[in-house]
């Protein structure tokens, strides 16, 4: 949409003698019964808990001003909205009030004298008809149901301009824009404007920079917008500050942190443009005076101009503070690692927008209430989850020692993943820093290291062929104990397809013979760990020590993302004997598990911490 276009908040009273067209390219109106009474219940709820710094936000409505003609006089051709602006029509009529504006249906032409009229005689004429006079008698069974207050809460919202009241998002796109255009790009799929979309309308919209000179502060401010974005388009900026996948208006992320800075709960955070409201809040103070004309040499005027400018600069400025902040961040590898850790291991729901990032979020308010980076530093270090109490590290409420696969799996994620980050950060020596947006992108299982025994291998089938080459690459044709196993699985390798029962049996055999004489109640312990993604996870998860680790070589060689302390374990890099690359015995285990929990006593130790003093 070009910058042209027009935005604002309107209460429903200043559409008073309002005309609108819905042009024959729009469905009739469909709202059935249940929307609106649950716009009503909305209403009521919110007009009679709210005090007057609030407001009902009613979504957007999107116009386009036309041309009259001698059929039609609408001066508004609705675009998007006319369900809703239907819906208050027939509310306020139901409830006994003059609606103050006009609406037109081009593929009926005497639908706005139904509106007024609602008469059942006409209702089952056509299909609009008949969903316009359900919506009355919902309207009307809501009605008889509550009191008076109730209708009076619901009227008042509608109809006066005092607050509490109901409002809606005015987009006035420009005359020359194509209608049809618009609205197909708004309902292909169902796309709202977003919270981006409509902030970047309120600071570029053309009635901000009325003469030439001005223009090149709204050219400044689309090009740092357009900057800010591509920064955030690079996914190894975006998933160290978000574990969600979003490939438009990432710039969105930036808008929520300040809106929620700013917010004092004038908007409700449940609001699904919470961000957009915020903003048009921030500048309407000074918003709602009237433009100065360019000829108009009144100093009033002129001083009321310089005080929006010098407001919408104050707006923008917070944007680019927190933009740049969160560069900062990223620059800085300490906080870069513990904000990404963080933020990989919140927990993904289905948020409303303005609820997106709230850990960033509280970072963001935290990092401002401190005194230097360092600070900030150790506030992240705080906040991880790990502590010593005394010499014993603990993650959350578990002793790490004591962690298993089955009873404390979350915090099994969490522990070696953050191994991961303790172990890239005690190493002052190197840059390497962890790739949070193939981890973010990825879906990862905790994998044992060493097989176990009953596992099923039902979900291997499918990969048997390459199972079985393993197989016979690291079993022994010549040893005594392997030859049978050998001779087994080279006879099911050169079949076409693989007899299942024959398969299982082989593999519960080959696992017995590698896992022989190991301690089978500490195959669940922390020790015997690793993260490993889904799908290699899944192809391979119940193999044998070595099938695993040559798996993991193959990964490595081709570049695939594996966690480094993921390859670590299979190089046996943390194995006080590294002859045997076979087998993970006990005394892997062990010090396996004494590697992770030293490595993230270190980074938590008091000292130096990435050159910087704890």
């Amino acid at each position: 949409m070009s910058g042209t276009n027009t935005l604002c908040i309107k209460s429903i009273s200043e559409l008073k003698n309002y005309h609108f067209f819905i042009s024959d390219y729009q469905r009739g109106y469909r709202w059935e019964q249940q929307d609106v009474i649950n716009l009503l219940n909305d209403l009521w709820q919110f007009g009679r808990v709210n005090d007057s710094q609030h407001f009902y936000c009613l979504q957007p409505v999107i116009v386009r001003r036309r041309v009259s003609d001698v059929q039609h006089t609408a001066a508004w051709e609705v675009i998007d909205g006319q369900q809703r602006l239907t819906t208050i029509h027939i509310i306020l009529t139901t409830l006994g009030v003059t609606a103050p504006y006009m609406i037109e249906y081009q593929t009926r032409p005497d639908s706005a004298a139904f509106l007024n009229s609602m008469q059942q005689n006409r209702a089952d004429t056509n299909i609009d008809f008949y969903h316009m006079f359900e919506a009355r008698k919902a309207v009307a069974q809501w009605r008889d149901k509550h009191t008076p207050e109730a209708c009076a809460v619901i009227t008042r919202m509608l109809q006066e301009a005092g607050e509490p009241n109901a409002r809606i998002i005015w987009y006035e796109v420009d005359a020359q824009e194509n209608a049809i255009t618009v609205f197909t790009r708004l309902n292909m799929g169902r796309i709202p404007l977003t919270n981006a979309e409509l902030v970047k309308a309120l600071f570029l919209r053309d009635s901000n920079f009325p003469n030439d000179a001005d223009r090149l502060e709204q050219q400044r401010l689309a090009q740092q917008w357009d900057d800010m974005e591509r920064v955030l388009q690079a996914d190894d900026f975006w998933f160290f500050l978000s574990n969600t996948t979003q490939e438009a208006n990432r710039i969105e992320l930036i808008l929520n942190l300040v809106a929620q800075q700013w917010n004092n709960d004038t908007i409700s955070a449940h609001d699904e443009h919470f961000t957009f409201l915020n903003f048009a809040l921030a500048l309407e103070p000074v918003e709602s005076v009237p433009e100065p004309a360019l000829d108009d040499d009144s100093r009033v005027l002129q001083e009321t101009y310089r005080k929006k400018a010098r407001r919408r600069e104050e707006c923008w400025q917070a944007v680019r503070t927190c933009f740049l902040t969160m560069q900062e961040w990223y620059r800085d590898r300490t906080i870069f690692h513990l904000v990404g850790f963080m933020v990989a291991t919140r927990s993904i729901r289905k948020e409303k927008p303005s609820e997106r990032n709230p850990l960033v979020s509280e970072l963001w308010a935290a990092y401002r209430n401190c005194h230097s980076r360092t600070a900030f530093r150790a506030l992240l270090r705080n906040r991880t989850g790990f502590r010593l109490d005394k010499t014993t590290l603990m993650v959350g409420k578990h002793k790490v020692e004591d962690l298993s696969y089955g009873k404390t799996r979350s915090e099994v994620v969490r522990t070696l993943l953050f191994f991961n980050i303790a172990t890239l950060l005690n190493n002052k020596s190197v840059n390497t820093r962890f790739q949070f947006d193939l981890y973010n992108t990825g879906h990862w299982d905790v994998e044992h290291i060493s097989a176990v025994a009953e596992s099923s291998s039902a979900s291997r089938l499918h990969d048997s062929q390459k199972w079985l080459q393993y197989a016979c690459r690291f079993l022994s044709p010549t040893h005594s104990a392997e030859t049978d196993l050998y001779r087994q699985a080279a006879t099911l390798a050169a079949k076409e397809s693989v007899d299942a029962e024959a398969f299982a049996a082989l593999v519960r055999a080959v696992t017995a013979r590698y896992t022989a004489g190991e301690d089978d109640g500490g195959k669940d312990t922390l020790g015997n760990l690793t993260l490993l993604d889904r799908s290699t996870n899944r192809s391979y998860g119940d193999s044998i020590f070595p099938i695993k680790r040559a798996r993991i070589l193959e990964l490595d060689a081709t570049d695939t993302f594996v966690p480094l302390c993921t390859s670590n374990v299979f190089l046996k890099y943390y194995s006080p004997d590294t002859d045997d690359m076979m087998y993970w015995r006990d005394t892997d285990r062990n010090a396996y598990q004494k590697a992770i929990i030293d490595t993230i006593t270190a980074f938590l130790a008091p000292g130096e911490k990435d050159g910087v003093k704890s």
